[in-house]
């Protein structure tokens, strides 16, 4: 049922055992997890488990699974789960169509994978477990807002946003999850100690995901003690806060406490024409704003080793999607072309960035804190490398095809201007780490991302149109 409790799982599986039934694997669908005295109760029955998306994306035969859903949609999305086609397959559902919160037994037939002299017994036990509350810094910003809308929208979990709204920092990008009553808005700077320490003893978290950042290269040129004060110092203050949180709580509460740092590829340097960033690739920043997660990165990572904090880390390439700020690459091509303006390109335009879509990111994002190694980094990509002038000109192109310009293709639109201080020239991500032990793996190739993203910009003027008639115009930056 929807409120069903380990105990109750676990007498369900004994019950079974002693009626001769085997049972080989136990799944938790993503971002609900199993808690680690669940985990020693499995081992000690002699089960293994899969979590999240490292479990969905493998094949299990299956006669029978035996699942404790929580609505009507269940049956389907089990099936899902174990690889299995509805259409396909005798579905057998007593007591959960129309009446959600009953246990029933999901029958296969058919499969030719299936090994019909194997049983093996699937509980889906993440839909056994209470939320979990996840504290989101930096979840009015581009990055942080898609998160809090995967969290809303796709699970059951609670969420606490803190951010300072600054000039980049949206309440309109959290319009959709405002009504959920799993949701909750702290108007707050990570540098203000007093302010947290009552954010967190109001929402207790059991996982702090920390993207708040000043995060532009071209404005850590013009101004960099704002990034001073915020990447490093406002992380220094959320980790002690963190870190009194976290030795308030009761033991199995300490089990299940995470602080999720994330972080950027620009941390590594620039790479030459081939090789990729691993997670063990010397740091060598370049620029302020760089430097100032560097510095976050290392503080984060000491504060795991010296004090015993739990964190995980991930360093993210490139993002582009919805609700991004105006001032960064693909949102200001995209709206500097619709309304028929420049479109300047850097130098030779010929600096290579790899592309990540932000939802692809925001669901890694959740795979890691829910279910990445203790201690461990872990790198994020969309294994979409490409020129600066390749992504101007492929905005230009699906634009001259949703909304064709009357005076011409929007590619006379593109000046080459004065290439940024200490340009980087080309960042690439090997993904391969959390791929390997998440299973995670982009979506959306940068063919469909850049299209759903135009098109997104395109239905939502009004969006950033409030934003351009405030703190940016689309002037240029950081070309002291």
């Amino acid at each position: 049922g929807y409120r069903t409790k380990p105990e109750i799982a676990l007498a369900e599986i004994d019950r079974a055992r002693t009626a001769g039934l085997r049972f080989g694997c136990v799944l938790a669908d993503a971002g609900y997890g199993l808690s680690a005295p669940f985990r020693q109760a499995l081992s000690e029955r002699g089960l293994t488990w899969a979590v999240g998306i490292a479990a969905r994306q493998k094949v299990y035969p299956v006669d029978v699974a035996l699942v404790f859903p929580v609505s009507a949609s269940a049956p389907r999305m089990v099936l899902r789960f174990l690889k299995c086609d509805v259409s396909k397959n005798e579905l057998t559902t007593p007591g959960i169509i129309g009446n959600p919160g009953r246990r029933a037994v999901l029958r296969g037939s058919g499969m030719p994978w299936l090994l019909m002299h194997q049983v093996l017994f699937c509980f889906v036990l993440g839909l056994l477990f209470m939320p979990l509350r996840f504290l989101v810094t930096g979840g009015a910003g581009f990055i942080g807002s898609a998160v809090v809308r995967k969290l809303i929208g796709e699970t059951r979990h609670e969420v606490c946003v803190v951010d300072k709204l600054t000039y980049a920092g949206n309440l309109a990008s959290l319009e959709p999850v405002v009504g959920s009553s799993r949701y909750r808005f702290e108007q707050a700077d990570i540098g203000d100690a007093s302010r947290l320490e009552a954010i967190f003893a109001g929402f207790k978290p059991n996982i702090v995901l920390h993207l708040a950042a000043e995060s532009h290269v071209d404005r850590s040129i013009d101004g960099p003690a704002a990034f001073i004060e915020t990447n490093i110092v406002g992380s220094f203050v959320l980790l002690q806060e963190s870190l009194r949180h976290y030795r308030s709580l009761p033991a199995d509460e300490q089990a299940e406490f995470r602080f999720h740092h994330i972080s950027t590829d620009e941390v590594f340097g620039s790479l030459g024409g081939d090789g990729l960033f691993r997670e063990d690739t010397a740091y060598q920043p370049n620029s302020p704003y760089s430097a100032s997660k560097a510095a976050s990165d290392h503080l984060v990572r000491a504060w795991y080793h010296t004090y015993g904090l739990p964190m995980v880390m991930t360093n993210c390439s490139n993002n582009y999607g919805p609700y991004h700020f105006p001032e960064k690459l693909i949102p200001l091509m995209i709206i500097n072309a619709i309304e028929g303006k420049p479109l300047p390109v850097y130098g030779n335009g010929l600096n290579v960035r790899d592309w990540l879509y932000v939802d692809d990111h925001a669901e890694a994002l959740i795979a890691v804190a829910t279910e990445g190694k203790l201690g461990e980094s872990y790198n994020i990509g969309g294994h979409n490398e490409k020129t600066n002038i390749e992504v101007v000109k492929t905005i230009c192109a699906i634009l001259d095809e949703l909304m064709p310009d009357p005076e011409g293709p929007r590619e006379r639109l593109i000046r080459y201007v004065t290439d940024r201080p200490g340009h980087d020239a080309r960042y690439a991500i090997d993904a391969s780490k959390i791929g390997r032990e998440l299973g995670w793996a982009p979506k959306e190739t940068f063919e469909t991302g850049l299209r759903r993203t135009v098109a997104w910009y395109l239905a939502n003027a009004t969006w950033w149109g409030d934003t351009r008639s405030g703190v940016y115009r689309g002037e240029r930056l950081g070309a002291a």
